[in-house]
Protein backbone atom coordinates (compact mmCIF):
# COMPACT_ATOMS: atom_id res chain seq x y z
CA UNK A 1 0.00 0.00 0.00
CA UNK A 2 1.40 3.39 -0.87
CA UNK A 3 2.12 5.63 2.10
CA UNK A 4 0.01 8.77 2.36
CA UNK A 5 1.49 12.25 2.48
CA UNK A 6 0.48 12.44 6.13
CA UNK A 7 2.36 9.23 6.94
CA UNK A 8 5.55 10.39 5.25
CA UNK A 9 5.38 13.91 6.70
CA UNK A 10 4.71 12.74 10.26
CA UNK A 11 7.49 10.13 10.21
CA UNK A 12 10.49 10.69 12.48
CA UNK A 13 12.82 9.46 9.73
CA UNK A 14 12.91 10.00 5.97
CA UNK A 15 10.75 7.40 4.28
CA UNK A 16 11.04 6.19 0.72
CA UNK A 17 8.80 3.90 -1.27
CA UNK A 18 10.14 1.42 -3.78
CA UNK A 19 7.64 -0.91 -5.43
CA UNK A 20 9.03 -4.43 -5.23
CA UNK A 21 6.07 -6.76 -5.63
CA UNK A 22 3.42 -7.03 -8.30
CA UNK A 23 0.43 -9.25 -7.54
CA UNK A 24 -2.85 -9.98 -9.22
CA UNK A 25 -5.86 -10.44 -6.94
CA UNK A 26 -8.56 -12.66 -8.40
CA UNK A 27 -12.06 -13.66 -7.34
CA UNK A 28 -12.15 -17.32 -6.29
CA UNK A 29 -15.29 -19.40 -5.82
CA UNK A 30 -16.52 -22.90 -5.11
CA UNK A 31 -19.19 -24.03 -7.56
CA UNK A 32 -19.78 -27.59 -8.74
CA UNK A 33 -18.20 -28.25 -12.10
CA UNK A 34 -15.79 -25.32 -11.71
CA UNK A 35 -17.28 -23.04 -14.38
CA UNK A 36 -15.07 -20.15 -15.50
CA UNK A 37 -17.12 -17.09 -14.59
CA UNK A 38 -16.99 -13.46 -15.66
CA UNK A 39 -17.18 -10.68 -13.08
CA UNK A 40 -17.40 -6.92 -13.38
CA UNK A 41 -16.26 -4.68 -10.56
CA UNK A 42 -19.87 -3.61 -10.02
CA UNK A 43 -20.99 -7.25 -9.76
CA UNK A 44 -18.24 -8.09 -7.25
CA UNK A 45 -19.07 -4.98 -5.23
CA UNK A 46 -22.74 -5.99 -5.06
CA UNK A 47 -21.78 -9.49 -3.96
CA UNK A 48 -19.42 -8.28 -1.21
CA UNK A 49 -21.96 -5.65 -0.08
CA UNK A 50 -24.50 -8.45 0.34
CA UNK A 51 -26.81 -7.05 -2.35
CA UNK A 52 -26.50 -10.26 -4.38
CA UNK A 53 -27.21 -13.29 -2.22
CA UNK A 54 -27.59 -16.19 -4.68
CA UNK A 55 -25.50 -17.56 -7.55
CA UNK A 56 -28.75 -17.74 -9.54
CA UNK A 57 -29.08 -13.92 -9.48
CA UNK A 58 -29.86 -12.50 -12.95
CA UNK A 59 -26.97 -10.02 -12.67
CA UNK A 60 -24.50 -12.92 -12.48
CA UNK A 61 -26.28 -14.80 -15.28
CA UNK A 62 -26.18 -11.72 -17.54
CA UNK A 63 -22.37 -11.68 -17.50
CA UNK A 64 -22.18 -15.47 -17.90
CA UNK A 65 -24.48 -16.53 -20.77
CA UNK A 66 -24.55 -20.25 -21.45
CA UNK A 67 -23.47 -21.19 -17.91
CA UNK A 68 -26.00 -22.91 -15.68
CA UNK A 69 -25.68 -21.29 -12.28
CA UNK A 70 -26.81 -23.16 -9.16
CA UNK A 71 -29.62 -21.97 -6.90
CA UNK A 72 -27.16 -21.73 -4.04
CA UNK A 73 -26.59 -19.00 -1.46
CA UNK A 74 -23.35 -17.02 -1.80
CA UNK A 75 -21.05 -17.40 1.20
CA UNK A 76 -18.68 -14.42 1.40
CA UNK A 77 -15.10 -14.89 2.54
CA UNK A 78 -12.74 -11.94 3.05
CA UNK A 79 -9.29 -11.49 4.60
CA UNK A 80 -8.59 -10.37 8.16
CA UNK A 81 -7.84 -6.67 8.81
CA UNK A 82 -4.50 -5.15 7.84
CA UNK A 83 -3.91 -7.11 4.63
CA UNK A 84 -2.54 -5.80 1.35
CA UNK A 85 -5.00 -7.97 -0.57
CA UNK A 86 -7.84 -6.16 1.26
CA UNK A 87 -6.38 -2.85 0.14
CA UNK A 88 -6.00 -3.94 -3.50
CA UNK A 89 -9.44 -5.56 -3.68
CA UNK A 90 -11.29 -2.76 -1.88
CA UNK A 91 -9.48 -0.16 -4.00
CA UNK A 92 -10.73 -1.85 -7.18
CA UNK A 93 -14.29 -2.19 -5.85
CA UNK A 94 -14.28 1.44 -4.67
CA UNK A 95 -13.27 2.57 -8.16
CA UNK A 96 -16.03 0.57 -9.82
CA UNK A 97 -18.90 1.08 -7.36
CA UNK A 98 -19.90 4.32 -5.67
CA UNK A 99 -22.03 2.36 -3.20
CA UNK A 100 -19.06 0.21 -2.19
CA UNK A 101 -16.88 3.34 -1.91
CA UNK A 102 -19.37 5.06 0.40
CA UNK A 103 -20.30 2.04 2.55
CA UNK A 104 -16.99 0.17 2.85
CA UNK A 105 -14.28 2.09 1.01
CA UNK A 106 -10.63 1.46 0.20
CA UNK A 107 -8.66 0.15 3.17
CA UNK A 108 -6.30 -2.59 4.34
CA UNK A 109 -8.93 -3.10 7.07
CA UNK A 110 -12.33 -2.72 5.38
CA UNK A 111 -15.41 -2.73 7.58
CA UNK A 112 -16.90 -5.81 5.90
CA UNK A 113 -20.60 -6.14 6.53
CA UNK A 114 -20.65 -9.95 6.45
CA UNK A 115 -18.59 -13.04 5.82
CA UNK A 116 -15.85 -15.21 7.26
CA UNK A 117 -12.33 -13.83 7.63
CA UNK A 118 -9.42 -16.25 7.22
CA UNK A 119 -5.96 -14.87 7.94
CA UNK A 120 -3.57 -15.99 5.18
CA UNK A 121 -4.01 -16.56 1.45
CA UNK A 122 -3.75 -20.31 2.03
CA UNK A 123 -6.50 -20.06 4.64
CA UNK A 124 -8.70 -18.15 2.17
CA UNK A 125 -8.30 -20.91 -0.42
CA UNK A 126 -9.05 -23.61 2.18
CA UNK A 127 -12.16 -21.80 3.45
CA UNK A 128 -13.54 -21.22 -0.04
CA UNK A 129 -12.73 -24.82 -1.08
CA UNK A 130 -14.52 -26.19 2.00
CA UNK A 131 -17.69 -24.11 1.53
CA UNK A 132 -20.07 -24.78 -1.37
CA UNK A 133 -21.12 -21.47 -2.89
CA UNK A 134 -18.29 -19.50 -1.28
CA UNK A 135 -16.58 -16.54 -2.94
CA UNK A 136 -13.39 -14.79 -1.88
CA UNK A 137 -10.30 -13.15 -3.36
CA UNK A 138 -6.66 -14.11 -3.29
CA UNK A 139 -3.37 -13.66 -5.10
CA UNK A 140 -3.53 -15.49 -8.42
CA UNK A 141 -0.66 -17.84 -7.47
CA UNK A 142 -2.79 -19.29 -4.65
CA UNK A 143 -5.76 -19.70 -7.00
CA UNK A 144 -3.66 -21.55 -9.58
CA UNK A 145 -2.46 -24.04 -6.99
CA UNK A 146 -5.94 -25.09 -5.93
CA UNK A 147 -8.90 -26.91 -7.41
CA UNK A 148 -11.29 -23.97 -6.97
CA UNK A 149 -12.40 -21.71 -9.77
CA UNK A 150 -11.11 -18.24 -10.35
CA UNK A 151 -12.84 -15.84 -12.63
CA UNK A 152 -12.17 -13.36 -15.37
CA UNK A 153 -12.60 -9.70 -14.45
CA UNK A 154 -13.88 -6.99 -16.76
CA UNK A 155 -11.32 -4.32 -17.59
CA UNK A 156 -11.93 -0.64 -18.41
CA UNK A 157 -12.33 -1.52 -22.10
CA UNK A 158 -15.16 -3.94 -21.27
CA UNK A 159 -13.19 -7.15 -21.91
CA UNK A 160 -13.17 -10.04 -19.46
CA UNK A 161 -9.54 -10.87 -18.65
CA UNK A 162 -8.12 -13.97 -16.99
CA UNK A 163 -5.21 -13.15 -14.67
CA UNK A 164 -2.00 -14.51 -16.18
CA UNK A 165 1.58 -13.32 -16.04
CA UNK A 166 1.08 -11.61 -19.40
CA UNK A 167 -2.22 -9.92 -18.49
CA UNK A 168 -0.84 -8.70 -15.14
CA UNK A 169 2.26 -7.28 -16.87
CA UNK A 170 0.04 -5.58 -19.47
CA UNK A 171 -2.13 -4.04 -16.73
CA UNK A 172 0.97 -2.78 -14.97
CA UNK A 173 2.33 -1.26 -18.18
CA UNK A 174 -1.01 0.45 -18.79
CA UNK A 175 -0.79 2.32 -15.47
CA UNK A 176 2.99 2.67 -15.36
CA UNK A 177 2.98 6.46 -15.64
CA UNK A 178 0.59 6.93 -12.72
CA UNK A 179 2.55 4.50 -10.56
CA UNK A 180 5.88 6.15 -11.30
CA UNK A 181 4.46 9.56 -10.35
CA UNK A 182 3.66 8.33 -6.87
CA UNK A 183 7.14 7.01 -6.26
CA UNK A 184 9.42 9.54 -7.93
CA UNK A 185 8.72 12.84 -6.15
CA UNK A 186 11.47 13.24 -3.54
CA UNK A 187 9.63 16.09 -1.76
CA UNK A 188 6.75 13.71 -1.25
CA UNK A 189 9.10 11.27 0.51
CA UNK A 190 10.66 13.75 2.95
CA UNK A 191 8.99 14.33 6.31
CA UNK A 192 7.99 17.86 7.30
Amino acid sequence: MPLTREQTRSAKVTLGQIPTVLVGIVPIYNLAGGPELNFSGELLANIFLGNIKSWKDPRIAKLNPGITLPDLPIAIVHRTPGRGSNYIFSDFLSKTSSEFRSKIGKSPSPKWRLGADPNRGEDMVEKVAATAGAIGYVEVDFARRSDIGYGKVQNAAGHFIKATSASIAAACAAVEESISCRFRNIDYLRPG
